[in-house]
């Protein structure tokens, strides 16, 4: 698999409890939070230069790879090994970071402040132990539904049969959501095979599955 291919195969399996999309990485401290959620659960791929939508940016390797170590090392009690790749497409260059999973021993975060913090993976984001508990509860009390109609009853299913196709801002008002319920929701129904994601110029956009 070329390069390119295994980029775009990332690209449409979309982000998930392994795969995870940042544009660029600034901060060791605010990134470590993503490495001690991936190395408490499965591990995972951090793919830099590639945004939420989808979009190759590229990034500058050896900067990225930098801050990626001082975070692993500096920021993540017991320190994470990272393992890392880069990719070289005709729009730019992508560099994976392996993450391993840490197995029995959870990882803490330390923030700029020195403040620790066990962090895991959920789905597409990265949430405190606490929260991933309380989650779990809720769920074994009621699962939790995806929002499909709006107040006056247009449907999603029926928006799509008229338009076709939806982006995540077009679901947003259309739902009345926050950006990222709306594109989790969206996500969400892709995986439940109701929706299949496509990738537009600028960013996705989403339709029936099989229609």
């Amino acid at each position: 698999m070329t390069d390119t291919e295994q980029i775009m195969t990332w690209l449409k399996e979309g982000e998930h409890e392994t795969l995870d999309f940042k544009q660029t990485v600034k901060s060791p401290a605010k990134i470590a939070k993503n490495i001690v959620a991936f190395a408490n659960k499965k591990g995972g791929i951090i793919l830099i230069g590639v945004s939420d939508f989808g979009e190759i940016i590229g990034i500058d390797p050896e900067q990225e790879r930098y801050i990626m170590q001082k975070a692993a090392r500096d920021y993540c009690d017991p320190p994470v090994r990272l393992s890392f790749k880069e990719y070289h497409t005709a729009e730019a260059t992508c560099l994976a970071v392996l993450v391993r999973p840490s197995g029995d021993d959870k990882v803490e975060a330390l923030d700029e402040e020195g403040n620790r913090r066990v962090w895991v993976r959920y789905l597409d984001e990265c949430v405190s132990d606490e929260e991933r508990e309380a989650e779990r509860q809720r769920q074994e009390q009621a699962a939790t539904p995806v929002p499909i109609y709006t107040s006056n009853n247009e449907g999603l299913i029926n928006y799509l049969k008229q338009h076709h196709t939806i982006t995540i801002k077009q679901y947003q008002k259309l739902m009345d959501l926050p950006f990222h319920m709306a594109k989790k929701s969206l996500e969400r129904l892709r995986h439940a095979d109701i929706l299949q994601r496509h990738r537009g110029k600028n960013y996705p956009y989403y339709s029936l599955k099989n229609t």
